[in-house]
């Protein structure tokens, strides 16, 4: 969960990319860095969930101020190198919670033996 809430503020900072009329989007940090970092592990989970909460609050309801015309723009995504609506990015940021949140799953099963 730490993880997806250090990724929630790179979803946060090409919202930023969009409204600044980038024509491409921020990369991600591929080595995790600030994950590893913020020593997730070491925190409470309840801790951890509610950061988690917090801000992808504040995503969700910068999205749901986008205007029309905001939500048409368009950016080049950096590692798959295509141009990108916010849209496109929504969908790519529940694919990649729901890869994570499946492990969680596993691993919350395997526990619970």
């Amino acid at each position: 969960m730490g993880h997806l809430t250090v990724v929630e503020g790179l979803w946060l900072g090409r919202l930023d990319d969009y409204a600044a009329g980038l024509d491409e989007l921020r990369p991600a940090d591929m080595s995790n860095q600030a994950t590893f970092a913020a020593d997730y592990n070491a925190q409470a989970p309840a801790a951890v969930l509610a950061d988690f909460r917090a801000i992808r609050r504040e995503f969700v309801t910068r999205l749901e101020a986008l205007s029309d015309e905001e939500i048409a723009r368009t950016a080049r995504h950096p590692r798959l190198d295509q141009p990108m609506r916010i849209l496109d990015l929504m969908v790519f940021a529940a694919e990649h919670d729901d890869h994570h949140l499946a492990g969680i799953t596993e691993i919350v099963e395997t526990l619970a033996e």
